[in-house]
């Protein structure tokens, strides 16, 4: 998938595919956020002052979630290994993981070299072991999505419930998560949606597919590339014809052609911008715009500037903070008023390994969850 008009680094269709569960959830409630200083080590700036909350030391740190943060960190010169850490920086669990994911409705896998994945609670028991997977994402509405059977070539994925039992039968060759009830599936090379009984109900038709979102989907069309909406019935609620469709809220940010903006769920344009790019709102009064002179500023809702074009990159506002840039290599976190809060800084903010420009965190502070560490794998030298 090409890169979003929006300034999405991941697509979000992959993004999708590899989440844990919809945008609608409320995944971190911390002011914490992942930085990487230019020497290459990780910590976590508080988004509210500015000052940095977890001194640098991780080889990669991804947001919290349920309190706690993976990372990796490489311990006397030996390969790295992913631990969990509290918000005060002090270590839940050791790095000893060769691979692991974010917590999510209160469970992470583990895998432990040359091991299988566990999945653990948020004080570090295990509570299920999956000896016979190879491959399994994060929970979300109480499913995960694993590979059982099959190989690189004919993967075979079903679902499993939190005891472990399959639920969902291996027969298809790529899934997403359960979102809204229902959950993206392909076996050949179309798109459809199963129920979490495994009933098909909306048949394989569509070329891309993204989560269900207050009971609607954004999906690429049957017989063209471009983007529209439909309902858990299949039908198309907003028609076929955007370049580009987020879901933002109660409302769309889309491309069609060259024109930028938000239209209601009835394909009304409720704002309209001049510019050439935008991000979200994703909740916060103020989104981010990029004019046709390449920088960047913010809007209100109404469509009116709140805060000047004025900078080389802008992200998103989350609690009331953004962090920009004027010259693309001194960071700086600005308020809704555009007060720095921050004095500027050349620390290189980063999710989950993904350096600054701020096109590249976008994910972090707009998704529920900001990561791509929600997988992990059995057997893991022969399958990756």
């Amino acid at each position: 998938m090409k890169k979003m008009l929006f300034a999405l680094s991941v697509a979000v269709f992959a993004f999708a595919l590899a989440s844990c569960g919809s945008s609608s959830d409320k995944g971190s409630k911390t002011s914490l956020f992942p930085f990487q200083e230019p020497n290459g080590k990780t910590g976590f700036v508080n988004l509210q002052n500015g000052k940095v909350a977890v001194e640098p030391r991780f080889t990669f740190a991804y947001m919290f979630r349920d309190g706690l943060a993976l990372v990796s960190e490489s311990l006397d010169g030996e390969e790295s290994r992913f631990g969990y850490i509290k918000e005060n920086g002090d270590y839940l669990l050791e790095p000893q993981y060769e691979v692991a994911t974010q917590f999510n409705e209160g469970l992470a896998w583990v895998v432990e070299d040359g091991g299988y994945p566990k999945a653990i609670d948020t004080k570090g028991n295990v509570q299920l072991e999956a000896k016979d997977l190879l491959r399994v994402y994060c929970f979300s509405e109480g499913l995960a999505a694993a590979w059982v059977s099959g190989d690189l070539f004919n993967p075979q994925w079903g679902f499993i419930d939190k005891k472990g039992s399959i639920v969902i039968e291996p027969l298809y060759r790529e899934v997403a998560w359960f979102s809204d009830g229902l959950a993206a599936v392909r076996t050949d090379d179309r798109w459809g949606f199963i129920d979490t009984k495994g009933n098909m109900v909306i048949s394989e038709q569509f070329r891309e597919v993204r989560p269900f979102h207050n009971g609607l989907a954004i999906v690429s069309g049957p017989s063209s590339a471009l983007w529209g909406v439909i309902d858990k019935a299949g039908k198309t609620v907003i028609p076929f014809e955007y370049n580009e469709i987020e879901v933002d809220g109660d409302l769309f940010l889309v491309q069609k052609g060259e024109k930028v903006g938000w239209i209601d769920k009835n394909g009304n344009w409720m704002i309209e911008t001049s510019g050439c790019m935008a991000l979200p709102f994703a909740g916060a009064d103020l989104a981010a715009v990029k004019n046709r002179d390449c920088y960047w500023g913010y809007i209100d809702k109404k469509g009116d500037v709140a805060i000047d074009f004025q900078y080389a990159q802008a992200g998103p506002f989350s609690k009331g903070r953004a962090i920009v840039s004027e010259d693309d290599i001194w960071m700086s976190i600005i308020d809704e008023k555009g007060k720095k809060v921050s004095s500027k800084s050349q620390m290189l903010y980063s999710c989950g390994g993904n350096n600054y420009p701020q096109d590249e965190v976008v994910e972090c502070l707009t998704s529920a969850y900001p990561s791509v560490r929600n997988m992990v794998h059995t057997r893991y030298k022969s399958v990756k």
